[in-house]
């Protein structure tokens, strides 16, 4: 595993910007993300393979669902978790999940992460190196929906591996929710 210094960083930081202002945009969609995969196909990049499911499959309003984002990384990578320790600017990945109509978002889930000692530094980071979840719960809304749901969002993250970190990566994600009709009474 590989943790770039401060300086290194914001050298490699300079040298990004310059080459994503230069780079044409190929197969991505307007923004510079990657298109979503179908929900529950999957979306590779060069760092890791994301997969989406639902939890259950089929929703009920009133019922919670968890959306699930599951990682998969490629030999040798690593990314930063949300839980670094004080005084680090590692760029942790991040579930992002746009508000939309039929259901109210709750806070996402990240695991716990592994220490990971990086002795050139003397820094104790928190990583995630092997395949990983993250889940987003969300309470479907309603009395009685017969539409899926469509819920869109983004996953973004810095990848690094033995030698580097590359470029920061923003990949789009997507869960279509069957509704199952009726309604279910939340519990007070």
């Amino acid at each position: 595993m590989c943790a770039c210094s401060r300086l290194t960083r914001a050298v490699l930081g300079v040298a990004v910007v310059v080459g994503v202002a230069s780079a044409p945009v190929s197969s991505s969609v307007g923004n510079g993300m990657q298109p979503p995969a179908a929900a529950g196909a999957a979306t590779e990049t060069r760092h890791l393979t994301i997969t989406t499911s639902s939890t259950p499959a089929t929703a009920k309003a009133g019922q919670r669902v968890v959306l699930n984002v599951n990682v998969a990384l490629k030999p040798k990578m690593h990314v930063y978790s949300p839980d670094q320790p004080k005084g680090q600017d590692y760029m942790p990945i991040a579930l992002t999940v746009e508000d939309g109509e039929g259901f109210r978002l709750e806070k996402p889930r990240y695991p716990a992460s592994e220490k990971f000692f990086f002795e050139p530094l003397k820094e104790t980071q928190h990583v995630y190196s092997k395949a990983f979840r993250i889940t987003q719960p969300i309470v479907v809304t309603g009395n009685s929906a017969t539409e899926p749901l469509t819920i869109s969002g983004t996953v973004r993250y810095q990848a690094c591996d033995d030698a580097l970190c590359y470029v920061p990566q923003t990949v789009a994600v997507k869960w279509i929710v069957p509704m199952s009709g009726g309604s279910r009474r939340q519990k007070p």
